[in-house]
């Protein structure tokens, strides 16, 4: 049988795919010194690419890139996170703070990863806080959780520190997943515990997006608000931008060309101990016992007997933030929650509240309750009070309590709020109980802790 001759560059190879001619072809004649040199030239180009980005090394596993002497891994964060920008910033950071990075605290996801870093520098004490679970971790964050380094905390209950405890705390992307109603409790608490400034790090709407594999995680989608939003909401909650460091780290960014992918700011709290420790006409004697939920303040004012009590600072009520500055949710995955989100998203400003007790030697006394916000003071209701004689036969009664507050004449409504001022609850006044209660709160949970600590021990 006469055999036909096939053309070699219409061969079929094994994969199915013809096969090419040419010197490639392994019955070409072309010397192999051609091929050899091809190859050689072929990877010379491969490692120039890879290698064409300053500071970047790549692995058959992760991506590693060094700035300045911190290590951030691409296996470690995912594409939403901002511990990720903490970690591409600590170089300007530490400019931006000099010695104030001695000390440090990171609130919020990988904390093992940025307190691993800040310690590899030997002059830096650094701690963390895990807000989520911490059992997927590797073994260098089981070493930190057992020394102490890092401890995983609900942040929406008060920091288990005292005042003070760190010269600056760093919060990353954990913010993102707290309504305003816990933002009331747990800023304040961040604050207390620095003493030069509190970084916060938070997404960007419309460029980072929370995962839904990690909402589970998370408990609530991220909520991504816009600059205005939380430049307004730093104000009602009293923080200030911390100016001195905030021109430094600009300095330091804008040398570097350094474009980060979260809003960040450097914010700083007025302090109790800070110039005067309470309002030159603060006219009251303040009473503050160990243990208790509240505070009493006393005065006299003319022939008359004042007394406030002071209520734990409250999580609800203030005015209403909405989406009209830019503020969307992180994933819009949590679309089942929107109306309870929506409900959080209006919690606003914390709050205290106050009882007055306005008495004179003789006769009824008058009782406002009152609410007192950061910029303004409200009066929920008020009663006349009969003083009841001690040989009451004990019959229940019902006495007129009068109107509700609000539906009083205005002018009467506006006489009532003067004679409040007159008797010193002002708002200058009320400020500063604000932010006692504040530290209050933080210290009494602390020793509650530490009660229930003893107590399970014994």
């Amino acid at each position: 049988m006469s055999r036909r001759s096939v053309n070699p560059s219409r061969r079929v190879a094994d994969g199915g795919l013809p096969s090419f001619g040419g010197p490639f072809h392994p019955k070409s004649r072309s010397p192999p010194v051609l091929t050899i040199a091809l190859v050689v030239l072929g990877v010379i180009f491969l490692i120039a690419y890879f290698n064409s980005s300053p500071g970047v090394t790549v692995t058959s596993k992760e991506t590693v890139t060094r700035s300045e002497g911190y290590e951030i891994s691409s296996s470690t964060f995912n594409t939403s996170s901002c511990t990720s920008e903490v970690m591409r910033a600590l170089p300007y950071l530490k400019k931006a703070y000099g010695n104030a990075m001695q000390k440090v605290l990171h609130v919020g996801p990988d904390s093992c990863t940025v307190v691993s870093n800040l310690l590899k520098e030997g002059k830096v004490e650094a701690w963390g806080v895990e807000p989520y679970d911490l059992e997927d971790t590797d073994s260098t964050c089981k070493r930190l959780v057992r020394k102490g380094f890092v401890r995983m905390s609900d942040i929406k209950f008060p920091l288990p520190y005292r005042p003070d405890s760190f010269n600056l705390v760093i919060v990353s992307d954990a913010l993102d997943y707290l309504t305003p109603r816990y933002l009331n409790k747990t800023l304040p608490g961040l604050a207390r515990v620095s003493t030069d400034g509190l970084v916060i790090f938070a997404g960007n709407p419309g460029q980072q997006k929370a995962k839904v594999s990690e909402l589970p995680k998370f408990g609530r989608p991220a909520k991504l608000r816009s600059s205005s939003w939380w430049t307004r909401y730093f104000v009602q909650t009293g923080l200030t931008e911390n100016e001195g460091p905030l021109k430094k780290f600009e300095e330091a960014t804008s040398q570097n060309k350094y474009q980060p992918d979260c809003q960040i700011f450097h914010l700083s709290s007025p302090r109790l101990s800070d110039t005067e420790p309470v309002p030159e006409n603060f006219p009251f004697e303040l009473i503050d016992e160990e243990g208790m939920s509240v505070v009493i303040l006393r005065r006299d004012y003319k022939d008359e007997k004042v007394e406030v009590t002071v209520s734990m600072p409250n999580l609800e009520g203030g005015p209403e933030f909405g989406d009209e500055d830019g503020e969307g949710d992180g994933e819009s995955a949590a679309k089942d929650d929107g109306e309870a989100e929506e409900d959080d998203e209006s919690a606003g400003e914390s709050s205290i509240s106050l009882k007055v007790v306005v008495s004179k030697d003789s006769g009824p006394e008058l009782e406002f309750t009152c609410t007192a916000f950061r910029e303004e003071i409200t009066i929920d209701d008020m009663l006349i009070v009969e003083k009841t004689d001690d040989d009451d036969d004990g019959e229940e009664k019902f006495p007129y309590e009068g109107p509700e507050f609000t539906e009083l004449p205005v002018n009467v409504q506006k006489g009532l709020f003067k004679y409040l001022e007159q008797r010193g609850v002002t708002l200058s006044a009320t400020n500063y109980m604000h932010d006692y209660m504040v530290t209050k709160q933080a210290q009494e949970y602390i020793r509650w802790m530490t009660k229930l600590k003893d107590f399970v021990a014994q």
